[in-house]
């Protein structure tokens, strides 16, 4: 039994394609598979249901910090539409403290996948590529930011299924040279 255990702890470290995915929703994965250093986010309502909507926009807001690196974004989708901009959610309570001063409010497309696969390591840039659908960088203070969401169906509970969000974000920071009259943007 301790060598059966071994062998398959073993898989699983080294992210062989043998490794069992053990029932875990398919954001845990997800989770595992993004950066998760710079300390980014984003809060999402669980109980939205956005069954039979397979594309939209998405209203977010942010607070970016450009003086990290890499760059932390902390955000909260407020508003859902389809993609006859009929509205499908909206956030009704509160947003966390730390969204309050300095937000920014931008709008950006989501799509359905429900068929999305397993975040394995080696096919991981390929899958950003796809999964990156949002084209138009949004100019805000201090840089430029782009958030693709894809909405999946997930086991939320025990045989309970809901929505489960991935946000892919892309941004360029503004940079700044001396020069001889002064600051010049990058």
């Amino acid at each position: 039994m301790a060598d059966l255990f071994y062998s398959n702890l073993a898989k699983a470290l080294d992210d062989s394609a043998d490794e069992d995915p053990q029932g875990e929703p398919l954001e845990v994965w997800w989770n595992e598979a993004a950066d998760r250093s710079s300390g980014s986010y984003v809060v999402v309502d669980s109980s939205w249901d956005l069954t039979g909507i397979d594309e939209g926009v998405f209203e977010i807001q942010f607070v970016a910090d450009w003086q990290a690196d890499p760059p932390t974004v902390r955000a909260a989708v407020t508003k859902v539409w389809d993609d006859k901009r009929n509205l499908v959610a909206e956030r009704n309570s509160p947003l966390p403290g730390q969204h309050l001063r300095g937000r920014m409010t931008s709008i950006f497309p989501w799509q359905r996948n429900d068929a999305l696969p397993m975040p394995k390591r080696q096919k991981l840039p390929a899958l950003v590529d796809r999964l990156a659908h949002a084209k138009r960088y949004e100019s805000v203070s201090g840089g430029s930011i782009r958030i693709s969401a894809t909405v999946t169906r997930s086991e939320l509970q025990f045989q309970e299924y809901g929505d489960a969000w991935i946000f892919l974000l892309g941004y360029s920071k503004n940079t700044f040279q001396a020069s001889k009259n002064g600051y010049a943007a990058d």
